[in-house]
């Protein structure tokens, strides 16, 4: 065994423990797998341990000692591609969070500009023909005038501001949108590990 013989919770204890138990009748079938490392080499043991009365009516047991290194080796591999796969599937998931969100934005930004456009050009001819009234009236009181230029200046600089940001919503969607290909290629990539480390759980369970 790997740890000194009798030492409480070793492999050894465990076993000898065991085999105690299945010869005395208290236990009828024992199986145990434990950890065996070289110092340049990963080992793993089961033992199983079944006992039975011989024809002298004595109790006694059989014991089998397997190496079972190869599948052990198996499983922590099969542990890394189930890892990988899962940290695949999170990066992909959060590139298609991004994307959903960055589209409903463009969608609200796009439903909000036409709700202020209406209104601007309301005030925006509103403006043209109180100006245009005034001109009929005589002469325009400056203050009145002022503030009549003041409007149309402010509606101008507004619709500015409203297509800069129709501009900045088009160009971060269309980046996404491109990155739509790489997110595709992204899922592809992580079935096709899925389907690998599947191949690979199979395998380990055959052998």
């Amino acid at each position: 065994m790997c740890e000194r013989s009798g030492q409480p919770g070793s492999s050894s204890r465990v076993i000898g423990d065991a085999l105690q138990s299945v010869l005395n009748g208290s236990l009828d079938r024992f199986e145990y797998e434990y950890p065996c490392h070289a110092p340049h080499e990963k080992r793993w043991f089961r033992v199983q341990i079944g006992g039975y009365v011989d024809e002298s009516g004595q109790r006694a047991a059989v014991l089998s000692h397997e190496n079972i290194s190869t599948l052990k080796l198996s499983e922590e591999r099969l542990r890394h591609q189930r890892d990988d796969v899962q940290a695949e599937l999170d990066r992909v998931r959060a590139d298609l969070v991004k994307h959903t969100r960055l589209v409903t934005i463009g969608q609200v930004a796009a439903s909000i500009a036409h709700d202020l456009r209406n209104p601007l050009g309301a005030i925006r001819n509103a403006t043209y023909l109180l100006k245009k009234k005034l001109g009929k009236l005589g002469p325009v009181d400056a203050d009145l005038e002022r503030y009549t230029t003041i409007i149309d200046e402010e509606i101008i600089e507004f619709e500015a501001e409203i297509k800069d940001a129709e501009q900045a919503l088009e160009e971060a969607k269309s980046r996404y949108e491109g990155g739509g290909d790489k997110v595709r290629e992204e899922q592809k990539r992580v079935a096709e590990a899925r389907k690998a480390a599947a191949a690979a759980d199979k395998k380990v369970r055959t052998e």
